[in-house]
Order: C-alpha cells, then sequence, then structure tokens
C-alpha cells in the first residue's frame, strides 16, 4: 500500500499554483509513472476521490478499480 499527500497536503510543499483538478491529475499520473504502478486499486477521500475519477477517465489502464468515501461533487471554475 502506498499513500500520496495531495500537493499542500500533509508533508507535501505549498506551492504558489497547482490546486486545478487537471493539475492534481497529473500529479497523481506522474506518481503512479514514478513507481511503476498500472491497474492499481485507487482509494480516495473527498477531492481525492474527485482526482482519481478524473485520472481514470483521461489515464484508462492506471487503475482497475477505484474506492471513494466522501466524495465532493466535480467542479472547476473556469474563470
Amino acid at each position: 500500500m502506498v499513500s500520496l499527500d495531495a500537493r499542500g497536503h500533509g508533508d507535501s510543499d505549498w506551492t504558489p499554483r497547482g490546486y486545478r483538478f487537471s493539475d492534481r491529475v497529473e500529479d497523481l499520473k506522474a506518481f503512479c509513472d514514478a513507481i511503476g504502478f498500472t491497474n492499481a486499486i485507487g482509494v480516495g477521500h473527498s477531492t481525492g476521490g474527485v482526482v482519481m475519477t478524473l485520472a481514470a477517465e483521461k489515464y484508462p489502464d492506471l487503475f482497475s478499480r477505484l474506492v471513494e468515501a466522501g466524495r465532493k461533487s466535480i467542479y472547476e471554475r473556469t474563470s
């Protein structure tokens, strides 16, 4: 089992930019690529569940299953 702190959460550094869902999807993809994960079982809570869903849509081979708890709705302000 491997756990990822989202940008600006937990032990991850706070950056001035990069908090859009699309940024977080790319962070997750880069993390999975770096450790060699494909067809993983993803478990996400709240915004993490949204990020996993979006990543699974963009990168279909990334997850074999998703488990989401307390997921927020998918919404990204465009302006």
